[in-house]
């Protein structure tokens, strides 16, 4: 029962990862144009900033979370390296309409790594930990939704 509930939450973990990166990637409505010595972060610019990063780490991530269910040590390791390229990122986003909504999305990340942490480090607590992953997942939502809407105007 234990094995079943923790592939139940990798397997969610690794949906959540996948949202999370699509929602990451959908945005940025960059022109493709340079300003001349702007004063200030664009929210485009913003956007493709975090695109550009997410998309640098998006695929080995893909690949990381493709066995997940078998090798969880992947999918968590897969975990940190987003969550720590999104906070990585974040620190470079000047615009605070985006700085808004990617600061929780690095949080989000976090607590889904030290979720899925607690069913490798102990077995025993599959269940409360999916239970975490539940609810980070309805963050994990919110936060992709919030990005979406500013990084689409």
């Amino acid at each position: 029962m234990r094995i079943t509930a923790r592939r139940a939450a990798v397997a969610g973990a690794t949906m959540l990862l996948a949202l999370g990166l699509s929602a990451c990637s959908a945005g940025g409505n960059a022109d493709g144009k340079a300003s001349e010595a702007p004063k200030t972060q664009t929210v485009a610019e913003a956007c493709a900033l975090i695109e550009t990063e997410m998309n640098a780490v998006g695929t080995d991530v893909q690949s990381a979370m493709t066995n997940a269910a078998t090798d969880p040590s992947q999918a968590i390791a897969a975990l940190k390296t987003v969550s720590e390229k999104l906070k990585e990122t974040s620190t470079k986003v000047q615009n605070a309409d985006v700085k808004k909504v990617v600061d929780p999305m690095v949080d989000a990340f976090g607590r889904l790594g030290a979720a899925m942490e607690k069913i490798t480090g102990d077995p025993a607590s599959a269940t409360e930990a999916l239970t975490e992953i539940q609810a980070v997942a309805g963050d994990i939502q919110t936060v992709g939704a919030d990005y979406g809407k500013v990084c689409s105007k």
